[in-house]
């Protein structure tokens, strides 16, 4: 797992909104509204899987980063996770062996911070209808039944932006499109990163200011993830590191990017 030690951490590890309102489900989904996406919470997820089938195949790697609409990022996670008892299939795409996962958590002792995190946010990716039914299938074998969350796909916006489907709508040709670099494709980490850097190019370019201009291109009902009894787990791999400052230690998983971020408006109580 890769980690940058040159930033700070902001607490984020627990899910904490720090401050910053969830919004309405009901704002988001039905009537006219004109809040403005700098209100927006989304939670940008990337996963890397040992298969293209949720009910056989299981998550390996798992990135995650929560920003607005805005494009403005507040925190970063990821996690590998520790290879199942089954056929790992897709490593020439991403690369993760049993060597690589060794020593890496189990989904169940990471679902607790995970749904802490999500809980407040719009869930986004880059084709959505492949990450989130392998998470919503691994949350469910762990006793966890997810909500039917509200979710936008960065994908199926890129390509209505392209009814004639001139362009590619893979996200490196996404990325190079709008300038956005892409370290390493197929690290789940690395390609939350670039989805959420393309996200307001792309709302700008659909003429997307508000949730009214949103609307039509989300699915689901609610960002109310029900928590999970008992704290959040820290399973035992994850260590503390001190930044190059001494400011540390930190997280391992959890990378804060900015102080707590609040909307403009009147000084918070």
């Amino acid at each position: 797992m890769s980690i940058d030690t040159t930033a700070t951490n902001t607490g984020a590890a627990t899910g904490a909104n720090t401050g910053w309102p969830a919004p309405d489900p009901s704002r988001l989904t039905a009537g006219p509204t004109t809040v403005p996406l700098a209100e927006l919470r989304l939670a940008m997820i990337d996963v890397e899987t040992s298969g293209l089938r949720p009910d056989r195949d299981r998550l390996l790697q798992i990135g995650l980063v929560r920003l607005t609409a805005a494009g403005v990022e507040t925190d970063r996670w990821q996690t590998l996770l520790k290879a199942p008892w089954l056929p790992l299939r897709g490593r020439r795409i991403h690369g993760l062996s049993r060597r690589a996962l060794r020593g890496a958590p189990r989904f169940d002792s990471v679902m607790p911070e995970l749904v802490a995190a999500l809980d407040g946010h719009i869930l986004c990716a880059h084709n959505i209808d492949f990450d989130w039914p392998f998470l919503r299938r691994a949350l469910r074998r762990d006793g966890y039944e997810a909500p039917d969350a509200l979710r936008l796909c960065t994908l199926r916006l890129s390509r209505s932006l392209d009814p004639e489907r001139t362009r590619s709508h893979r996200l490196p040709d996404v990325c190079q499109r709008y300038g956005v670099p892409l370290e390493r494709a197929h690290d789940a980490g690395a390609d939350a990163i670039a989805t959420a850097s393309v996200l307001a190019p792309l709302l700008a370019e659909a003429g997307i200011v508000d949730v009214d201009g949103l609307r039509p291109h989300l699915e689901g009902t609610t960002t109310t993830w029900p928590s999970i009894a008992g704290e959040p787990r820290k399973p035992s791999w994850v260590r503390a590191l001190s930044l190059p400052d001494g400011s540390g230690p930190i997280d391992a998983r959890w990378t804060g990017l900015a102080d707590p971020l609040v909307p403009p408006g009147p000084p918070q109580p």
